[in-house]
C-alpha cells in the first residue's frame, strides 16, 4: 500500500516482524477475531450516518423548525412504527449504549430521538440527520436531570403527551428509557392486536406461563408497572390511557416530596381505564426489571436465551448506572472516530458480509500490497541514531556517514536510489526484503527533498540525500538525460 505513505497516515510503531513470512499468518486471524467479536460490541450508531438520511439542510435554524411530524413520518420506515426515546445532554452516552443494542435487531432506522435541550438536538442530528426532534420548551443541556428532582419530573412528565402527539399521527409507538439493552428483539412478544404493552416492576418471580392481565392492585389500590417500556397502537383505548396519564400527572395528589416521577400516576391511569383500555402484560422472563436481572444470578441462568430487554433500574446515579453496565458486559458502546459508512453495514446480515471481505483483503490484497515506510518502527537509539522529532533542516545535513552507521548490521547496508516518483516500486521492494528480514539494513538514497522527507518522516533514519537534489516531480525514463 504505497498509497498510504503518500496519504500521509499516522505512523505505527508495530515491528514489521510480526508481517515478515512465518507471523503474517496470524495477523488475519486476530484481525477476524476483532471483526467478528470485539467491533460489533464497540460500535456506536451516533457515529455512522445512516444510508437513509435525508437531504436536509444541517443548519440550526432548521433543527429548531424541524416538526414532531415531520420527524415521524421520516423514521416510520414501514409506515407504521416509531421507537421512541427522550434524552437530556448528560445522558448521551446512555443512548448511545441503547442505540448498539437496537441496532443489533436492526430497528435502528425507526428511532426517534426526542431531544430535551438543543445540545441534544444539534449532536445527534449532525451524527445522524433527522432523527431528533425537540419539542419546546427546551430544558439545560448542563445539568443531569436525577431520580426524583424537580428536573427529572419536567422531564419525565412530559413522556405521555408525546406518545399522545404520535398516536394522533396515526404510528405504533414504543417507548424505552436509555438505560436499556436490547438483548433480543422485543417485538417478537408483542402478541395480539392490544391497545398497550408494559412490563412488571417488581422483583418477585412470576411463573412461566403467568397471566397477561394487568395484576391486581395492592392495598393502596395501585399496580406496579413500569413506565420506561411501552408499546402502544393508534387506537382510542391507548390514546385514553396517555390522557388519562396526563391528567394523572397534574393532579399530582399521589407525588411525595422526594419521588417525583410519572411512574405513579402511569399506574394510576391504568387502573382507572382497566375496563376501556386492552392492556397486555408482557412476559418477566423477556422483560425482567433491574431488581431481578441484576440481584438473582440463579434466576438469570435459568432463564438464559429469553432475555429481550434489559432496564439498568432499581439503582439511583449516572456513575452507578454506568458502572453495573460494564461489570455485567451490558455497556456496549466506545467512542470512535466518525465514519460515513452507514449503519446498516454493521447490522447481523451484513457484519457477516463484511468479514467475508475484510478477510480476503487481508489475505490476498495486503501482503502483496502493504507498506513497510508505513509500518516499520522508529528503531533510533539516543546514542547512535537521528531523532524522530528532527526537523527538514536535520535530514539536509544528515550525512552519509550518519546514515550508513545507523543502518548497517554486520557490517552490511543494503542501497537503493530513489526519485519520488518511483515511491510505490520502493515500497514494493522493501516489502519483498522485509520478508526475509533484511529490512533494517537499507538505507535509501534519496534524489530529491521530497522523497528524502518522506522516507525518513515514516521510518526514520533510512534516507539520505546527496547533493545535488534532482527534481521531485518529474520521473525520469530510461534513456534521459
Amino acid at each position: 500500500m504505497a498509497q498510504h505513505i503518500l496519504n500521509q497516515r499516522p505512523v505505527s510503531r508495530r515491528p514489521i516482524s510480526r508481517l515478515c513470512r512465518n507471523g503474517f499468518f496470524l495477523l488475519p486471524l486476530v484481525l477476524l477475531v476483532l471483526l467478528g467479536v470485539v467491533l460489533p460490541w464497540l460500535g456506536s450508531p451516533l457515529l455512522y450516518n445512516t444510508s437513509s438520511s435525508p437531504s436536509f439542510p444541517p443548519s440550526l435554524s432548521y433543527w429548531r423548525e424541524y416538526s414532531l411530524t415531520q420527524a415521524t413520518k421520516f423514521v416510520a420506515k414501514n409506515g407504521s412504527t416509531v421507537i421512541v426515546c427522550t434524552v437530556s445532554y448528560p445522558f448521551l452516552p446512555f443512548l448511545n449504549n441503547w442505540l448498539i443494542s437496537v441496532s443489533r435487531q436492526n430497528h435502528q432506522e425507526n428511532v426517534l430521538v426526542i431531544a430535551e435541550d438543543y445540545a441534544t438536538l444539534y449532536k445527534v442530528n449532525e451524527k445522524w440527520p433527522g432523527h431528533a426532534v425537540l419539542i419546546p420548551p427546551a430544558l439545560g443541556s448542563q445539568t443531569a436531570q436525577h431520580f426524583g428532582s424537580k428536573g427529572f419530573f419536567k422531564f419525565t412528565s412530559r413522556r405521555p403527551q408525546h406518545l399522545l402527539d404520535i398516536l394522533e399521527l396515526g404510528y405504533n409507538v414504543m417507548y424505552n428509557d436509555v438505560d436499556m439493552v436490547w438483548l433480543q428483539d422485543p417485538f417478537q412478544y408483542l402478541e395480539g392486536s392490544h391497545d398497550a404493552y408494559f412490563m412488571d416492576d417488581l422483583t418477585k418471580i412470576k411463573p412461566l406461563n403467568h397471566s397477561h392481565d394487568l395484576p391486581p392492585p395492592n392495598r393502596k389500590g395501585a399496580t406496579y408497572i413500569c413506565s420506561c417500556m411501552i408499546f402502544l397502537r393508534p387506537t382510542s383505548g391507548a390514546k385514553l390511557l396517555m390522557s388519562k396519564w396526563i391528567e394523572e400527572l397534574g393532579s399530582l395528589f399521589w407525588a411525595k416530596p422526594k419521588e417525583g416521577n410519572d411512574q405513579p400516576a402511569f399506574n394510576w391511569a391504568l387502573n382507572k381505564t382497566a375496563h376501556e383500555v386492552d392492556v397486555y402484560l408482557l412476559p418477566q422472563t423477556a422483560f425482567p426489571s433491574g431488581g431481578l436481572y441484576f440481584t438473582n444470578e440463579t434466576w438469570v441462568k435459568e432463564t438464559k436465551g429469553k432475555h429481550a430487554i434489559i432496564h439498568d433500574n432499581y439503582i439511583i446515579g449516572y456513575d452507578e448506572k454506568m458502572k453495573r453496565f460494564r461489570d455485567f458486559g451490558l455497556w456496549l458502546q466506545q467512542q470512535r472516530p466518525i465514519s460515513n459508512r452507514p449503519i446498516s453495514f454493521l447490522n447481523r446480515n451484513g457484519l457477516f458480509l463484511l468479514l467475508l471481505a475484510l478477510l480476503f483483503l487481508l489475505g490476498v490484497y495486503l501482503p502483496l500490497s502493504e507498506a513497510p515506510l508505513f509500518l516499520f518502527p522508529n528503531r533510533t537509539s539516543p546514542s547512535s541514531t537521528p531523532s524522530p522529532s528532527f526537523v527538514v533542516s536535520d535530514w539536509r545535513d544528515y550525512t552519509l556517514a550518519q546514515a550508513a552507521k545507523f543502518v548497517a548490521k554486520n557490517g552490511t547496508v543494503i542501497v537503493c536510489a530513489v526519485s519520488y516518483p518511483f515511491l510505490p516500486f520502493l515500497n514494493n521492494w522493501l516489502i519483498s526484503i522485509s520478508r526475509q528480514k533484511h529490512h533494517e539494513k537499507v538505507l535509501v538514497i534519496a534524489e530529491d527533498y521530497a522523497l528524502l522527507y518522506k522516507v525518513n518522516e515514516k521510518w526514520p533514519g533510512h534516507a539520505v540525500l546527496i547533493p545535488p537534489a534532482l527534481d521531485p516531480k518529474a520521473a525520469h525514463h530510461f534513456g534521459s538525460q
